[in-house]
């Protein structure tokens, strides 16, 4: 019953392409008109937390510490000497006043510099002065400037914060409030920060200006992604037409790929837009994977529609024959694609449900347009029929021999092969160290690094560390407690700077004695503590509060390690140490989760490909199961399993053996794939079981007309996305860089496996070969035939 309703559905496409060619290409048009009149509506995120969930528990903690001391996103601008010292007037007053015009920097609500660093000196016995730590450069003496040095260099609340102990880089922090949707917001306060840069750059050219931040970091890494899709991203779709003309020798059929590639992705975006998606690095993907699978079955189709359009034989038989040998095999990989890409709700990060929601999505309209417009316009198009020369194919038939005289030898290679990936798979380590997903062809990676080499860390872990006792952070035994953790954290590896409360206590404490250096320590008792604390805060200038370190009802102190390039898993480890140090050594402190962007990157990896990989695997698996019914053999459906996983595996076992390093690259390449991988084994598999069934061939017969059959279109599929994916690895984002590389070794691998191993898999279940005898030219003629289970 259903196989009568698939011809009947058969014959009605294939004679409303053949009679009705302008129709499907009329109404295909006003689909794709009418999607794309909701591009105008697409919107792209630049702010860091529409990658998480608002289940995520390590964004729930970071947004709670916000709202209990002062949000942190901000703008870190440093200031260097190209030689000599930033401690002269000249250079102290451009600090001064590049602190003063900071405060315009929009949404600013914060600067801390050493020009506005509140200095505590004592006033004789149980009084302090807190001001300035100077003002008016200009006029400072050399005895001044010398006693700036002194304490700008050995103050730890300064130094390696934000000036290093060099005195060569100094630094402006600019704290801003953001709202809960501050896209418009990030790019007004980074575009401004960066005119900043400029002018100070061109008014002091003896100086150099970096910038880096949290703001500037979301700014740089939506263009990144922007740039990549105005840029490389043409140059790569450019590539695979120009393959596909040489491929052909068609500039007709080249011209209807290309309108079947622009209208399925506009259509796709189209589509996204109305449905409200908002656009991030990761689902900026979804035209290229969408693209990919319109050259897949484009590939296919044309190189079927030139075999049965030769000599004399009409174009619309060809037509037809074309729509019916690809009917089963389009519909089928698209649709397994689609369930693979559908497995991607799986995932923490919403972008990447955005982008398995929108590949699903446009790969209806691939199918659509790769089964109907496509052969319409080959139906409309003056395309002359090709001549193929008789030993054009010979070359099949020899690797089929080749593979039943060796197949046990390929398939012990193949088996070799994986041993050594899994090594290489065991070598990979997770690491998304997120400054790092630009490389230096961008401004903000090249000042990020110069900041992170001479002046400060650029990964922290905040804590809010909450007291045990009621009588909080005066407390002195939470401060002694405190104190410890800041000495020990000072000394662990990676470690720059360290910001606490307790440094702050200790100075205090000094400072209300004279500054005799013997009570720069915890005061002893909380009455003093308090009365100190009281005394520090009545005396700070507006916008320089210790809102950002304390609590309101003062029962919590904020706690920050600023670390160097230190990969995710010793970040991760740190963290763990800090938590596992309050657990055993204090009485008074709360042991916590820490929270920072850091820690959100850092374990936005990890979650996202246990999920991903793991529902993408299943979906594999599932895929392969499903081949079971169209395939009509439970054989060859579990057979499919094996080149549909193992090009991945392997991939992933080079890249462990090469490189190495990986990060939230790895998470999307096995779905973005998937597609290329069970397209090729979808279309061996038909064809072949197609030919055992109605050719009644033998093994080798039907591997060589197999060959002859998806072959070239395997082999052009291949080529046009490796090489176009290879262009796409030059990119200047991490993420899409990774993707790139990843995704053509997979294509490449997915290519060699099926025609070795798939093959070989095939010659060894397969052995029941027909009783045929073969003519000069190779092909099978019937004697009899085994059925197929």
């Amino acid at each position: 019953m259903s196989q009568d309703i698939n011809r009947m559905l058969i014959e009605k496409v294939t004679n409303l392409v053949n009679d009705r060619p302008w129709w499907v290409l009329f109404f295909s048009f006003v689909i794709a008109i009418g999607l794309a009149k909701g591009l105008p509506k697409m919107t792209f995120s630049n702010d860091y937390r529409d990658y998480f969930s608002n289940q995520n528990p390590q964004l729930e903690e970071w947004e709670r510490l916000q709202k209990i001391f002062a949000k942190s996103d901000n703008v870190f601008i440093a200031l260097s000497v190209k030689e000599g010292s930033i401690f002269n007037n000249r250079v102290l007053s451009v600090l001064e006043e590049l602190t003063e015009e900071a405060w315009t920097v929009p949404y600013a609500t914060r600067v801390d510099s050493l020009a506005n660093f509140q200095n505590i000196e004592p006033l004789g016995e149980d009084d302090i002065l807190i001001s300035n730590l100077y003002e008016d450069a200009e006029s400072l003496t050399p005895e001044k400037i010398q006693e700036i040095t002194r304490i700008s260099t050995k103050k730890p609340q300064l130094v390696n914060r934000l000036v290093n102990p060099q005195g060569t880089t100094s630094a402006i922090n600019i704290e801003v409030r953001l709202s809960q949707k501050p896209r418009e917001e990030i790019a007004e306060i980074s575009e401004y920060a960066y005119l900043l840069k400029a002018k100070y750059s061109e008014k002091y050219p003896e100086l150099r200006f970096h910038i880096t931040g949290s703001v500037p970091y979301n700014y740089a890494m939506t263009n990144a992604t922007k740039k990549d899709m105005a840029s490389l991203m043409p140059a790569m779709y450019l590539l695979i037409l120009m393959l596909f003309v040489l491929f052909t020798k068609s500039i007709f059929a080249s011209l209807a790929v290309c309108i079947l590639m622009v209208f399925s992705i506009v259509s796709t975006m189209g589509a996204s837009a109305w449905a409200g998606v908002v656009l991030m690095a990761p689902s900026m993907s979804a035209p290229t994977i969408v693209m990919t699978m319109a050259v897949a079955n484009a590939v296919h189709i044309a190189v079927t529609f030139f075999r049965y359009y030769q000599g004399e034989t009409a174009k619309r038989d060809a037509i037809k024959s074309t729509i019916e040998s690809n009917w089963s095999p389009v519909i089928i990989t698209n649709l397994t694609t689609a369930i693979g890409f559908l497995t991607m709700n799986l995932s923490d990060v919403p972008p990447y449900r955005d982008l398995g929601n929108m590949v699903a999505g446009g790969l209806v309209f691939v199918v659509i347009f790769s089964i109907l417009l496509l052969p319409a316009m080959f139906r409309i198009f003056p395309i002359k029929a090709k001549k193929i020369r008789d030993n054009r194919f010979a070359i099949y038939t020899k690797l089929a021999e080749f593979i039943e005289s060796h197949f046990r030898l390929i398939i012990i290679g193949f088996v070799f092969l994986v041993g050594v990936c899994s090594f290489g798979i065991s070598r990979l380590e997770l690491n998304d160290k997120f400054v790092e997903w630009m490389d230096t062809r961008y401004e903000f990676r090249v000042d990020s690094d110069f900041i992170n080499e001479n002046l400060t860390g650029l990964y922290r872990l905040d804590w809010g560390l909450e007291s045990k006792r009621e009588s909080a952070i005066s407390n002195p035994g939470y401060l002694y407690d405190l104190d410890r953790l800041t000495d020990w954290s000072r000394v662990q590896h990676g470690v720059v700077h360290v910001h606490s409360m307790s440094d702050i206590f200790k100075e205090l404490n000094q400072k209300f004695h004279g500054g005799d250096p013997a009570y720069y320590k915890i005061p002893q008792t909380q009455e003093l503590a308090a009365q100190l604390l009281l005394i520090y805060e009545l005396s700070l200038p507006m916008g320089l509060d210790l809102n950002n370190m304390t609590n309101v009802s003062k029962s919590s102190t904020r706690f920050v390690i600023r670390t160097a390039n230190l990969s995710t898993q010793e970040l991760l480890a740190l963290e763990q140490d800090v938590k596992n140090w309050l657990e055993q050594n204090s009485s008074y402190i709360t042991p916590s989760e820490a929270a920072s962007t850091s820690i959100l990157f850092a374990n936005i990896a990890k979650r996202n490909i246990s999920a991903l990989l793991g529902g993408t695997i299943s979906a594999l698996f599932l895929i392969s199961l499903l081949l079971i019914f169209p395939l009509r053999s439970l054989k060859y459906g579990l057979l499919s399993i094996v080149p549909n996983l193992l090009p991945a595996a392997i991939a992933f076992g080079i890249w462990g053996l090469l490189v190495g390093r990986v990060g939230l690259a790895i998470s999307v390449v096995v779905g973005m794939t998937m597609g290329v991988v069970v397209d090729d084994t979808v279309h061996f598999m038909t064809k072949y079981l197609r030919n055992r069934r109605s050719g009644n061939m033998s093994p080798t017969a039907s591997l060589s007309a197999t060959f002859e059959q998806v072959g070239p279109a395997l082999l052009g599929t291949t080529l046009m996305l490796a090489l176009g994916f290879a262009l796409l690895s030059q990119s200047g984002f991490e993420v899409n860089q990774q993707m790139g590389a990843l995704t053509s070794l997979v294509i490449v691998i997915a290519f060699i496996a099926d025609f070795l191993l798939l093959t070989s898999l095939i010659m060894l279940f397969d052995r029941k070969q027909t009783s045929a005898n073969l003519d000069d030219g190779g092909k099978a003629q019937l004697v009899s035939a085994e059925p197929l289970r």
